[in-house]
């Protein structure tokens, strides 16, 4: 049995098929529209990999939950225009991703993101939920809305915030911020503020969180070493406040396996 899984209507559409336990097919929108961010499935991406009637579409998130919390921020609510016979939670999409990736099957996941449908941060132990944090409070969020602060473009421009910051002093305390509604932006908070200074601001609380957060989902595991995929932003070596050291993992160079890895390893 073939499964379609989607990804679609707010950015970066993908879509994959799933032959059994084998990848067939996996691509993202923008590589057939040549459109930057390309929220929907592009029609050249269905008519390769034709469905029939026995398979399975599987969606990313759960629509109706997504929509009761919009409600709740103020926003409308919008109907999928992708028709599926299942749906995952957001996070666990993003949990699955890394967990099914990974070069070994024991391991703990963070997922940080804007949100989800109501997560923001999640912890999970394998495939199993541990611990999670709900809208308003997201780490994601405040940065996005901070890039819209200075000048750029949120969702998309998060990379010049990041790079800014290596300019500027962490002067500004943010983490008052990360717990209020931030879908709508900061405003102008810090009229006068250098742009480098709330970059390097939001980047030092967000780099805070992480390592607390990589120290909560390591706290009931013997772990050293914190394998970090596409984290470039860090440094890497030991952090004897925390207790483990950092090391980059370069996983399209990591051969995948099935052998069971020693608890002094997780996935980040």
């Amino acid at each position: 049995m073939r499964v379609v899984g989607i990804s679609e209507g707010y950015h970066d559409a993908g879509y994959c098929v799933l032959d059994g336990d084998e990848i067939t097919h996996a691509s993202h929108s923008e590589r057939y529209s040549r459109s930057k961010n390309d929220p929907f499935i592009h029609v050249d991406q269905i008519l390769e990999n034709v469905q029939d009637e026995n398979d399975t579409v599987a969606y990313y998130e759960k629509p109706f939950w997504k929509n009761l919390r919009r409600l709740y921020a103020g926003q409308s609510w919008e109907k999928p225009r992708t028709k599926y016979d299942v749906c995952f939670g957001h996070h666990e999409s993003h949990a699955a991703a890394g967990y099914y990736t990974a070069p070994f099957d024991d391991c703990n996941i963070l997922v940080i993101d804007a949100i989800g449908e109501w997560d923001t941060i999640t912890i999970w132990d394998n495939m199993k939920k541990i611990k999670s944090w709900k809208y308003p409070y997201s780490l994601g969020l405040l940065y996005s809305a901070i890039t819209q602060r200075i000048g750029y473009q949120p969702n998309e421009h998060e990379y010049i915030t990041m790079g800014m910051a290596a300019f500027g002093k962490p002067i500004y305390n943010l983490e008052r911020l990360l717990s209020q509604n931030n879908h709508m932006g900061v405003g102008y908070i810090y009229p006068r503020a250098k742009r480098i200074n709330l970059a390097a601001s939001i980047q030092a609380l967000y780099e805070k969180k992480f390592l607390e957060l990589v120290s909560d989902v390591i706290a009931e595991r013997d772990v050293k070493f914190i394998n970090v995929i596409n984290h470039d932003n860090f440094a890497w070596g030991p952090l004897p406040a925390y207790g483990f050291s950092l090391r980059p993992t370069a996983v399209h160079r990591t051969p995948v396996n099935t052998t069971r890895a020693p608890k002094t390893q997780a996935a980040v």
